[in-house]
């Protein structure tokens, strides 16, 4: 069984750019348009790991962040933060929340699949 990976992202040409590269890895990918939407796909889909931006519609994914990192039934999803805002206290505030790993929407792909593997096998 290949892992689930949920995108939660506005942008949706960034959503199915990495649709496209993590089926292609050999993940299995669903994705949300909003963080509402992202937070009732957490419990129906069951995804190993989130990939989340921070400014969104509806519920912004510092939220979804919280929830995940602090509810016992999600204590088992990592969460990845891929966002525009790349500032440094973003990245602490996202260090605090306990976020796996954070992305600035520039990274490469290849780097982004390989630090889902790395985390998956931890």
């Amino acid at each position: 069984m290949s892992e689930k990976v949920l995108i939660i992202e506005d942008e949706e040409n960034i959503t199915k750019l990495l649709k496209v590269y993590l089926i292609h890895a050999g993940f299995t990918v669903d994705n949300a348009f909003d963080g509402e939407k992202g937070l009732e796909k957490i419990d129906s889909f069951k995804p190993n790991i989130v990939i989340s931006d921070i400014r969104m519609p509806k519920v912004d994914g510092w939220k979804i962040c919280e929830k995940l990192k602090t509810e016992e039934k999600y204590k088992n999803i990592f969460v990845i933060i891929l966002t525009a805002y790349d500032q440094e206290n973003t990245r602490e505030k996202a260090k605090a929340i306990g976020v796996n790993a954070y992305f600035s929407k520039t990274v490469e792909i290849k780097v982004l699949i390989e630090k889902i593997r790395e985390i998956i096998q931890q």
